[in-house]
């Protein structure tokens, strides 16, 4: 390293503006893309950088909103307040569980399982059964993003404690299917 370490920033020098991220968890802006909520000629305010899922992303225009999307704002003080007061960043509701939806995703995720499916040349109709079905229908669900009020978002907490369960029960039906004809002397 050449020179002295500082401890002055040389993007904001000079000037009163200031990065920060802010979380989207207002429902009111959920699936609206970042051009029509005009941050920049209502608050002066620039987003640089769009966070979803862990993935840096570029802030384009077009890019719609989504639950739990983490924003880079730069801007005054005061205009960035603002700009997170729209857009929620209340840390708390990201830990919070909608549990219908998720039932909801699963209800649906059943009847598209049991749909029979006739393809030629086969016997009897395939069908994408319990596994399938709810795993095609989290892969809608999670690209629509929301519906309403009703967003597709879970915690990392509760998505793994629905990992747990579901390895549970599959051992314990294995369990029981396995030991089931062993008689006891």
């Amino acid at each position: 390293m050449i020179g002295k370490e500082v401890d002055t920033s040389l993007s904001t020098r000079g000037t009163d503006l200031r990065v920060e991220r802010v979380v989207v968890t207002n429902e009111k802006v959920l699936g609206k893309r970042i051009r029509d909520l005009h941050f920049k000629e209502r608050y002066d305010v620039v987003i640089s950088r769009l966070n979803r899922a862990g993935v840096e992303l570029v802030a384009s225009s077009d890019a719609s909103l989504q639950f739990g999307d983490i924003l880079n704002l730069v801007g005054r003080p005061a205009s960035i307040d603002a700009v997170a007061n729209v857009v929620g960043n209340a840390q708390q509701k990201l830990q919070q569980v909608q549990m219908l939806p998720v039932f909801i995703g699963i209800g649906l995720g059943v009847l598209l399982g049991s749909i029979p499916l006739f393809v030629p040349g086969f016997p009897v109709a395939l069908k994408l059964g319990l596994a399938g079905g709810p795993l095609i229908m989290a892969l809608i669900l999670g690209r629509i993003g929301s519906i309403g009020k009703l967003y597709w978002f879970m915690p990392p907490s509760a998505n793994l404690a629905l990992r747990e369960l579901g390895i549970v029960l599959f051992l314990a039906v294995v369990g029981l299917k396995s030991g089931g004809d062993l008689s006891i002397r």
